[in-house]
């Protein structure tokens, strides 16, 4: 038994088994034959291969594929081409039988698809030709598939930078603040009433001039929402958006696809938080944990969200406090406690230090990361561009070649 490989179009994991065991139960393939997905998504994706290398000349496989025998007339290589191209797959596609999800291609319209075949001496020659392209398209491919995570590491880079002060080191040479950190943490304590730290945690290298090393706690105040009592329908279906830990993965909240009553904020320990409220995944599958993002929309939230929450004295310091929990997204990940799915908790968000910049600072180092941030964003557009004129370029010469346009060029 094996997979198939639709990238370098081979066959991966193969297992050795009795033929009494598989012979009754899987499709049977021989040396050189063509095995053709059937099913989607593999048949959209394009998974097919040329059965090379078997024992004994014999294999097995998935009932989900296609066996495509070549006769003495049609090479391997060249039926393999053919089955690659989009426009063969997109017909196979529309001509599909079974259910959504489980559509499948028929073996009678493959029985009876119809394609000009040239002589095996222009079929070996088209075949070589598109194999030699396919290599510099793919050679092309594998270059561009390098840059998403050079830009990812360039925004972490410049998250990095920007938290510990020295995206801003040139600018703080020909600017003193406004107001040290010290005293904008004076300010918003005494807004809210938070006494001072009895003893912060010392930072691991030099603090940059004017700024304050302090407790996410001390700047905002730190909330969480609740879920209410599902059995009791008069809690849900108001109007108030009610949101859960995915939404932290949007960036901005924007929408709510739940909605509670004022009955339930009314009754429960259920909360609405303003628009601007920062929100931070405690729990949640996948990388949902320990992912920030800002209200757009005013919503109540479960209790799988923690709420950072500013008003008219501290929330200029907003922005620099989302950048703060998007640089340390790992850091949080690994401060989750627990059994099988670790969780985060408020105590945990409000006690994780912050490097608070004057607020000053604050707004250059915004502007800087969201510059840089932009520029990135414009990469990874034009690579988005230019990886599909690869597939598009890759697929014009498979075609052109499968008419035999190239051999004629090469010939002339």
């Amino acid at each position: 038994m094996a997979s198939v490989n639709e990238v370098s179009g081979s066959i991966v994991a193969p297992e050795i088994r009795e033929y009494a065991k598989v012979r009754g139960s899987y499709t049977a393939f021989q040396e050189g034959d063509v095995l053709f997905a059937k099913i989607t998504p593999c048949m959209e994706n394009g998974k097919a291969a040329i059965a090379r290398d078997l024992v004994n000349g014999l294999g097995f496989g998935s009932s989900e594929f296609h066996v495509l025998r070549p006769t003495d007339k049609v090479l391997p290589e060249f039926i393999y081409q053919l089955i690659r191209q989009k426009s063969f797959r997109a017909e196979a596609r529309d001509n599909m039988t079974g259910s959504v999800g489980q559509a499948r291609v028929p073996t009678e319209w493959l029985k009876n698809f119809e394609f000009e075949l040239p002589p095996i001496e222009t079929q070996q020659e088209i075949v070589g030709i598109v194999s030699q392209l396919q290599k510099q398209m793919e050679s092309t491919s594998d270059r561009l598939a390098t840059i998403p995570a050079l830009l990812k590491k360039f925004r972490q880079s410049v998250l990095a930078a920007a938290c510990s002060g020295q995206l801003t080191a040139d600018w703080r040479e020909d600017h003193m603040a406004d107001e040290p950190a010290e005293h904008l943490l004076e300010r918003i304590r005494q807004h809210r009433k938070v006494k001072p730290l009895t003893s912060a945690a010392e930072a691991d290298e030099d603090i940059p001039r004017d700024w304050a090393l302090t407790r996410v706690g001390q700047v905002c105040a730190v909330a969480t929402g609740a879920t209410p009592l599902r059995t009791r329908s008069a809690y849900f279906g108001g109007d108030i958006p009610w949101i859960t830990s995915s939404a932290a993965n949007d960036g901005t909240v924007t929408r709510a696809t739940q909605f509670i009553t004022e009955l339930a904020v009314k009754e429960t320990n259920a909360k609405v938080f303003p628009p601007g409220t920062l929100i931070v995944a405690m729990y949640g599958e996948g990388q949902t944990r320990g992912r920030v993002a800002e209200l757009g929309i005013a919503t109540a939230t479960n209790q799988a969200l923690a709420a950072l929450l500013f008003d008219d004295v501290n929330e200029n310091c907003r922005a620099f406090v989302k950048l703060h929990f998007l640089k340390n997204y790992g850091e949080m990940r690994n401060l989750a406690a627990g059994g099988v799915q670790p969780n985060l908790s408020l105590g945990l968000i409000r006690d994780s230090e912050l490097l608070l910049p004057p607020l000053d600072e604050q707004a250059e180092i915004v502007r800087r990361v969201e510059s840089l941030f932009a520029l990135a964003d414009s990469i990874e557009s034009r690579l988005a561009e230019v990886t599909a004129q690869v597939e598009r370029t890759t697929q014009a010469i498979l075609a052109k070649a499968l008419r035999g346009e190239l051999t004629s060029e090469v010939a002339s």
